[in-house]
């Protein structure tokens, strides 16, 4: 079966790792490969996955590993598999998959391209791959992403900060700053992750004291964006 990789240079955040569709893990790093998935599905579903994937680190590269096809027995092979015959010359050829309709539903896929119907809908993780896709928030979408940022809710304000990282909104480092100091410490981890990926050097210093935060989240993702803003 195809394994699926994401290549880039750095690990990936704890925050990256939770949008990973299930089935995909994070590695460590090893040749610059930081998540890898064995997908056994018709082709309508591996491309789906492979989306999903793409969605959960869109700055990745992404890539496709095949493994060696298995020792003819004379047996069939199974739908989706690769095999290689003498009409081909040993190439390798894809084995026609069932049609898509016959699929069973998988909530990796994402039909919806509005990400805030899917967080009405309390369907955060695929709201957060939509984000993530490289739509910048028109006027409204910053209006609501400022409210989940003064919001008394916790996870609300860790989400309006993982939105502002993931839709690339720079201007709003500033707002984020006091978001490091939060009774919360997820939302001190998302604040640091977006600070890292947005700010640049002039913020290293408020992101600092995180290093010695008690909450072993917060200060992995300290240290990430301090790699970042080269502090």
């Amino acid at each position: 079966m195809p394994i699926l990789l994401l290549s880039r240079p750095r690990p990936l955040t704890p925050a990256e790792i939770r949008l990973l569709p299930k089935g995909c893990v994070a590695t460590d790093g090893s040749a610059g490969v930081v998540a890898r998935a064995e997908v056994d599905l018709p082709l309508a579903g591996l491309l789906g996955f492979a989306v999903a994937m793409g969605r959960a680190v869109p700055d990745a590269f992404f890539g496709v590993q095949e493994t060696p096809p298995p020792a003819n027995t004379g047996a069939p092979a199974p739908e989706g598999t690769i095999v290689g015959s003498a009409a081909t010359g040993g190439a390798a050829v894809p084995v026609p998959a069932a049609p898509p309709a016959a699929l069973a539903p998988t909530d990796d896929v994402i039909t919806e391209t509005d990400g805030w119907k899917l967080v009405d809908a309390g369907q955060i993780p695929q709201a957060e791959r939509v984000f993530g896709a490289g739509n910048p928030l028109d006027a409204a979408g910053r209006d609501r992403c400022r409210r989940l940022h003064n919001s008394g809710d916790p996870e609300e304000v860790a989400l309006g900060c993982r939105i502002a990282r993931l839709t690339n909104w720079k201007s709003i480092v500033v707002n984020l700053r006091p978001l490091l100091k939060h009774a919360h410490p997820s939302v001190r981890r998302d604040a640091a992750e977006a600070i890292g990926a947005l700010a640049g050097p002039s913020m290293a210093a408020t992101v600092r004291p995180l290093l010695t935060d008690p909450d072993a989240e917060v200060k992995a993702a300290a240290t990430a964006a301090l790699a970042r803003l080269g502090g």
